[in-house]
């Protein structure tokens, strides 16, 4: 929220400088619905995660006919869960059955540059969460004493991108545009990893860093409707997530985030 915060502020100071005329403010609620296993819980055996659905608020602030000024924040509102079986200290006789509740939110801003009718270069700032909540339940092979509801984990990814983005236009007020982007981030792991101390399992509190890299492609179906000034906006994306370990943290291959999204700006 931080980052949309800053953008709103940015925005009550353009707006007395700029004539009238040259700019246009589009506001409007947003959503994602997206299948994302990190690979922190994608890594363990039996792994299921439900799809989340994600939805918050989008604006679009377009001034000096070719800047666009552009954020949203997502957030997921309904109950997610996550269920995965882990080897604790390597050793499959001693597996631990997890299900725990968890959240996510999305953020980003960007600043776009339209070169001509068909394409467009932009760069922003992107925030990635996936927390988890609670542990729902702990079941470990022959009654092994397991760990408490104190297991927590968040995934913290942020960093900075830029891209380029294609437009068609396909009939009367009906466009696509398809945009790839790179990203590259820095990951806060934050959580607990599974310890046998011979009498129980416990739940051992780490703290790792990551850097990686992001390539986000989205493919975006806009209709405008002029009675209401609103366009509404219907697409996909994927997101392949590229982790680079640092220090003593352990290795992460890569994720897939993706899904559909749907949006409806209103402009001022």
């Amino acid at each position: 929220m931080k980052h949309i915060k800053i953008i709103l502020a940015a925005l009550m100071l353009l707006l007395p400088s700029i004539p009238a005329y040259s700019w246009q403010l589009g506001l409007g609620p947003t959503s994602y619905y997206s299948d994302w296993t990190p690979e922190f819980i994608g890594q363990h055996d039996f792994a299921e995660v439900d799809p989340a659905l994600l939805a918050g608020v989008a604006l679009s602030f377009r001034f000096y006919d070719r800047f666009v000024l552009s954020g949203q924040a997502m957030f997921t509102f309904l109950e997610h869960t996550a269920g995965y079986s882990v080897f604790v200290d390597g050793t499959p006789s001693h597996t631990v059955q997890l299900n725990t509740d968890y959240k996510r939110e999305e953020t980003d801003v960007s600043l776009m540059y339209i070169l001509n009718d068909s394409f467009s270069v932009f760069a922003g700032y992107k925030r990635l969460h996936f927390d988890i909540l609670k542990l729902n339940s702990a079941h470990a092979t022959d009654g092994y004493p397991t760990v408490s509801d104190e297991f927590d984990n968040q995934f913290h990814i942020h960093g900075p991108g830029t891209g380029i983005l294609y437009k068609l236009p396909l009939a009367e007020n009906l466009s696509a545009s398809v945009s790839t982007s790179l990203i590259y981030f820095f990951m806060k792991y934050y959580g607990y990893f599974l310890e046998d101390t011979t009498t129980d399992i416990i739940a051992a509190h780490v703290d790792y860093t990551y850097n990686g890299i992001c390539n986000n492609t989205t493919l975006n179906f806009s209709y405008y409707l002029d009675s209401i000034s609103t366009a509404i906006n219907l697409g996909a994306r994927c997101q392949v997530i590229k982790y680079l370990d640092k220090s003593d943290a352990p290795r992460l291959d890569y994720d897939l985030n993706y899904g559909l999204t749907l949006s409806a700006l209103y402009f001022f």
